[in-house]
């Protein structure tokens, strides 16, 4: 691959599916909690249910920090998109303005040359 492409079409796929599954997530861990409390209230054992409660406060702060940076990043996807895409008709402007700017070759030049132009 020589270069690379930003497809606005592509990007808005992959945020569809980023917001699938950042709802299965949310959706996820709403149940998570009282799961949890179940399995915890079914061991009938101190040290199960301590080990248990460790487990979750490690991995609840994880997870907590998952699903805030999910739209963070969603964000940033949208807006890097949004400069490529402003960047690229940026650039086309550019060039279309230098072409139509360009010095046109005039007929007598194009005579005195047999018909090619000389610079």
């Amino acid at each position: 691959m020589t270069g690379w492409r930003v497809s606005p079409e592509g990007v808005q796929q992959v945020l569809t599916g980023v917001d699938a599954a950042a709802t299965s997530i949310a959706t996820a861990l709403t149940g998570l909690s009282d799961q949890l409390s179940a399995a915890v209230a079914g061991t009938r054992s101190a040290e199960v249910a301590e080990a248990m409660q460790a487990f979750v406060e490690a991995q609840t702060a994880d997870l907590t920090l998952i699903e805030q940076r999910i739209p963070s990043a969603r964000q940033a996807v949208i807006d890097a998109t949004n400069a490529v895409t402003a960047g690229d008709l940026e650039m086309a402007t550019t060039t279309e303005a230098r072409a139509a700017s360009a010095r046109t070759p005039d007929a007598e030049a194009t005579v005195r040359h047999g018909g090619s132009v000389p610079y």
